[in-house]
């Protein structure tokens, strides 16, 4: 591929473009944009646009070219990040993608190491892209668009697969890495229970169009899984939601704390309970001091997780005049939550208040491929005189759509070591409810996308956690029957494979929908719960620790 001929090809197209009539360019933008995530030759409309003027040596025979690649990627991606910049070319030529990361990472690091920038860890990614695809999906953030504004010399680049040899030094060189820090060891409880015992959750749920879950920029959130860009939720998206059904529907099963920088609120109401004729506030501002955590007049320094037990005991300790701050940290420490022993307590003022979190949950992943799409629309000014022409406003929704696999496990004995074994049962009920029912909240008003799953199946094991996304490594094929249930198909499959060579069938399996039968017998969700419970009961009698 010469290099030249395709840089000269795209920045003939990009001065074409540039010299339209302003109507013509920007239908012609917004059919390239049409084009962001495709592969050249899908669209037959972009056909003329992208050939023309493109030499006969550049073209692919069978399949694309590199360079047909290169110049796709090139006029795209510059007709996304050129909507909305009327005024401002998204094309500067002559800048380089290094020097321009690190000008941004150096910027961004506030004063701190600029290899530590997230800046730098987002290009990272780029530069150990292994296709056109992936390049394509991580140059497409709003991120990049100021960094990126020389599409002709970028594109090439990337479709020579030398994004590797780009220098973040600002020159020619070796792509510098993020110096990966060697993790620390932490010093486990030395007294704990031998047994083990978790509980899984898996589920397919098909979610319609929408963006639950979306990234700085805006577009909804994704990730490379086997090869294919797939649609992602985050597990903290999920975990808020859950904790938000824990409080709004579930107080009556589950005791809930309030992760907030207002702990001197929280403690300051205990201590007008107790004792109505003192100033409140000012003695909870110390109280919260004397327990090591940082704070001033507004609250603490970060968000700090604190149960109404803590709180209660808290105040009780100031009310009397206790000066021994030992007895303050021993209150923080005591009496967790269930959400707390659930999801964990970090304390960077003091560790030795941290919780191990006992609930691990992964990212949701779809179990096919996707492809964000574009949702334009507009808004009526009502108050707009009867013979104004167009709309008061514009603008663009990104989202897609997916069937996607959702795990989640509860370490028990860990639960049991916080709460103890009546009330960790209890835990992991609403846990598992929680974890099935709820459903993050971004976009919800624009997409109405409230689903329940489709499968649930549920295993209790003594051995080990074992997530079973492994069965989409490869993704599931469109077909007449949608995703979900060839998604069920792969997952049954992917566990009794797995059953028979590396892991033991769980001690008990429950599933709720069809599909699944052969691992379980299904159940509806209410009566799985309780089977659940009970059986986790069972397991864990004998085991308070």
């Amino acid at each position: 591929m010469k290099t030249n001929e395709v840089k000269a090809c795209v920045t003939r197209q990009l001065r074409r473009l540039q010299v339209l009539p302003e109507p013509q360019r920007r239908a012609e933008l917004a059919e390239l944009r049409r084009g962001v995530g495709r592969q050249p030759g899908d669209l037959p409309a972009l056909w003329g646009a992208l050939l023309a003027d493109m030499p006969e040596q550049l073209q692919g025979s069978n399949g694309p070219s590199k360079a047909e690649w290169a110049v796709y990627t090139a006029l795209t991606l510059f007709a996304l990040h050129q909507q909305g910049e009327a005024g401002v070319s998204m094309n500067q030529p002559g800048r380089t993608l290094g020097s321009a990361v690190r000008q941004l990472a150096e910027k961004t690091a506030a004063g701190q190491d600029w290899t530590e920038s997230s800046v730098l860890r987002r290009f990272n990614a780029l530069a150990t892209a292994d296709s056109m695809p992936e390049v394509s999906h991580h140059l497409r953030g709003k991120g990049s668009r100021w960094i990126i504004r020389s599409w002709p010399r970028i594109c090439i680049n990337t479709s020579l697969w030398t994004v590797r040899r780009m220098s973040v030094c600002g020159g020619a060189g070796t792509f510098m890495r993020t110096p990966r820090r060697k993790p620390k060891r932490t010093k486990r409880r030395i007294e704990m229970d031998t047994k083990r015992l978790y509980v899984d959750f898996h589920v397919l749920q098909t979610v319609p169009p929408s963006c639950v879950n979306r990234d700085d920029t805006g577009s909804p959130k994704t990730a490379v899984y086997g090869g294919a860009v797939r649609a992602r939720v985050s597990s903290q998206a999920w975990k808020h939601a859950m904790r938000v059904m824990f409080t709004e529907e579930m107080s009556d099963a589950v005791e809930t704390g309030y992760r907030t920088k207002k702990g001197t609120d929280l403690v300051a109401e205990q201590i007008k309970a107790l004792a109505p004729d003192k100033d409140a506030l000012k003695l909870a501002q110390k109280v919260i001091a004397d327990a090591g955590i940082k704070s001033d007049d507004k609250g603490t320094k970060a968000l700090f997780f604190m149960s109404t037990a803590q709180a209660k005991a808290l105040a009780e300790l100031a009310v009397e005049g206790c000066k021994d701050k030992k007895q303050y940290k021993e209150a923080l420490k005591a009496a967790p939550s269930a959400d707390m022993a659930l999801f964990g307590r970090m304390v960077a003022d003091d560790p030795s208040l941290n919780y191990d979190a006992a609930a691990q949950v992964a990212h949701s992943i779809s179990t096919h491929a996707v492809q964000n799409e574009f949702d334009y629309f507009t808004a009526v000014d009502d108050c707009a005189p009867e013979d104004s022409a167009g709309a008061g406003h514009l603008g663009t929704v990104e989202y897609n759509s997916s069937t996607l696999y959702r795990y989640a496990t509860v370490n028990m004995m860990e639960l049991v070591h916080l709460l103890g074994a009546e009330k960790a049962a209890q835990a992991v009920r609403v846990f598992g409810e929680a974890f099935i029912r709820s459903m993050p909240t971004g976009k919800q008003n624009s997409f109405a996308n409230r689903t329940l799953p489709d499968a649930v199946y549920v295993t209790l094991r003594e051995d080990q956690p074992v997530n079973l996304c492994g069965a989409f490594e490869k993704p599931v094929r469109k077909s007449e029957e949608g995703y979900a249930e060839p998604s069920k198909m792969a997952l049954k499959q992917y566990a009794k494979e797995l059953y028979n060579t590396f892991a033991e069938a769980p001690e008990q399996s429950f599933t709720v929908g069809t599909g699944l039968e052969e691992l379980a017998q299904p159940m509806p969700l209410n009566t799985m719960l309780a089977v659940l419970e009970k059986a986790v009961e069972e397991k864990l009698s004998g085991n308070e620790v």
